[in-house]
């Protein structure tokens, strides 16, 4: 599910020209019922290509959850069914017994009236491009913080792949930490263009073309620009770019190109002439993590402990805390700092700065 925090902006999300129906939000107070219980739509919380998220509360005990929303198919227009995906990817996560569940929100309930198809889940806290904005000094979080969220973003993925499912639009806007008490937690987010890459049938998986491109383009792999079919190995690549910009949000040249081959070729040069000199901002030696993922798409598996390994030695030589409390922990405490509050259309993106005391700050 989409986290309570304002909707993300990233350049172009997933390319599916189809994918986006002119549809209306759901109003506050609107009642929304299931087979087993009756919700109260409070707000909307986040929207994309393929539905809406609202804050919701559960009438029975005033609970408050999330419930993405998604318009069915009707006569005269065709749509893509991805929550009935959602549904059926998250009941067989929570049912294998071999993973790590807690990178994964609780489906609580699902339903559908005429219009909609809906599940619901548990909340969660603001997602990590929000965070950067929050609580970043000029957007950068403190150097344990990356790089515990590097290891839990990383955990979360080989989770996820371990049921058999790749994610396909790997990026900070599908991670979020968790709600209040669990604000230490990391969640990975988000399932809809999610696929399963083993040889098995999935009834409710959406059809697509393969040519069609998924993911964003920031941060997809070089394979998915190729339109080859994603593994993954995708995931990790799209997971480094992630990774770096938390440190450098300038190190990846293409951050702002909506030009996708443009894109792909400054991808390839990354890690062709990668050089420590030219990225100052990155860790000393995070070229030696390139390079395990990059030789990763000749391995015929995936050695994720070795990249979290990778990520604990480098927090290491640089000197890192890994145990310190993120920086939204309400029991940390910190001096005056410059916040970035970026604002990012689809083809362009305006930063500004503002002082803030992060210690006034409204907890998560």
């Amino acid at each position: 599910m989409v986290p309570d925090a304002a909707p993300d902006r990233e350049v172009e999300v997933v390319s599916e020209k189809s994918c986006k129906p002119s549809r209306q939000l759901i109003g506050p107070d609107t009642i929304v019922d299931s087979a087993k219980h009756k919700y109260q739509i409070l707000e909307s919380i986040g929207s994309g290509g393929f539905g809406d998220v609202y804050k919701i509360v559960r009438i029975s005990d005033n609970r408050t959850f999330a419930m993405k929303t998604e318009l069915k198919s009707t006569p005269g227009h065709h749509v893509k069914q991805r929550v009935p995906f959602e549904i059926f990817l998250l009941k067989e996560v929570h049912a294998s017994r071999h993973i790590d569940k807690s990178y994964f929100t609780k489906l609580i309930d699902e339903g559908s009236d005429s219009i909609y198809f809906f599940m619901v889940c548990e909340i969660v806290g603001k997602n990590l491009n929000d965070l950067k904005r929050y609580y970043g000094q000029e957007g950068i979080l403190k150097p344990s913080t990356i790089f515990r969220v590097g290891i839990e973003t990383m955990k979360s993925l080989s989770n996820l792949h371990l049921v058999g499912y790749v994610h396909r639009d790997v990026k900070p806007s599908n991670f979020a930490c968790g709600h209040g008490k669990d604000c230490e937690k990391i969640y990975l987010l988000d399932f809809g263009i999610s696929k399963c890459f083993e040889d098995r049938t999935i009834p409710c998986a959406p059809k697509e073309s393969p040519s069609t491109f998924m993911g964003t383009v920031r941060y997809a792999s070089r394979a998915c620009h190729g339109h080859a079919p994603q593994t993954p190995r995708d995931d990790v690549e799209s997971w480094l770019y992630m990774f770096v910009e938390m440190f450098d949000a300038y190190c990846i040249p293409w951050r702002r190109s909506v030009d996708r081959k443009q894109v792909c070729a400054e991808k390839q040069k990354f890690f062709e002439e990668f050089a420590n000199e030219t990225y100052k901002g990155l860790p000393k030696n995070v070229k030696q993590l390139l390079s395990i993922v990059d030789k990763s798409y000749n391995a015929k598996h995936l050695r994720f402990k070795e990249i979290t390994a990778k990520l604990t030695e480098l927090a290491k030589e640089e000197g890192v805390n890994l145990v310190e409390l993120y920086e939204w922990n309400p029991n940390q405490k910190f001096p005056e700092i410059s916040l970035k509050s970026t604002s990012i259309s689809k083809d362009s993106e305006t930063d500004s700065n503002v002082s803030i005391n992060p210690n006034n700050v409204q907890k998560i």
